[in-house]
């Protein structure tokens, strides 16, 4: 007696090993370029036209295999990363984008939070657009309640758009002290 396989049995086993293959040579792509782009960011802030180039493919290879492997452990791990280095070039609003993919598709990653957290960070700190940073912290605070502790997101939100001086004078009254350093043994010490 002879044993057959069905034919669609077959198919189904040689798509899976094809499949694991092309995520093994990209995650081996994602790899080498990993290492070149952290070899250049160690040695520069500034990047050359050529070195952007390789960033972008860089960002390009974790969002393709994101999209390829969305149930991969790593795929969010992979867009966030993406995110990361394009708000490093700095492409701000591309930055953003790709935070709140990973929000609306990996709702349930460590990776969610974090992004809404970056996100108002950008428009905060780099974009200058307090509303918008506003909405995002809201945002963080509403769907992850206990990152958003962790983070101290209601006092992100208290001085949101303020000064730096302001906010540490600020900080100086809440604890009833003034910093300063005793020259003389290069000590911190409070008045």
């Amino acid at each position: 007696m002879k044993f057959r396989l069905p034919i669609f049995l077959i198919l189904f086993i040689s798509v899976a090993i094809v499949s694991c293959n092309n995520a093994d040579k990209q995650k081996e792509r994602i790899a080498d370029l990993q290492m070149e782009m952290d070899s250049v960011f160690a040695s520069t802030r500034e990047l050359t036209p050529s070195q952007k180039e390789k960033a972008h493919e860089l960002i390009d290879a974790y969002l393709q295999y994101a999209d390829q492997h969305q149930q991969d452990p790593n795929a969010a791990a992979y867009m966030f990363e993406a995110a990361r280095l394009t708000t490093a070039l700095p492409e701000y609003e591309r930055a953003i984008e790709i935070f709140r993919l990973i929000v609306n598709k990996f709702p349930e990653s460590e990776y969610a939070p974090r992004s809404l957290l970056s996100i108002g960070g950008i428009y905060d700190v780099s974009i200058g657009d307090y509303e918008q940073a506003k909405k995002a912290y809201e945002e963080l605070n509403e769907k992850y309640p206990l990152q958003a502790e962790e983070y101290d997101v209601p006092a992100i939100l208290r001085t949101l758009g303020m000064p730096a001086d302001q906010i540490l004078r600020q900080l100086r009254s809440a604890n009833g002290t003034a910093d300063s350093m005793d020259i003389r043994n290069g000590s911190a010490s409070a008045e």
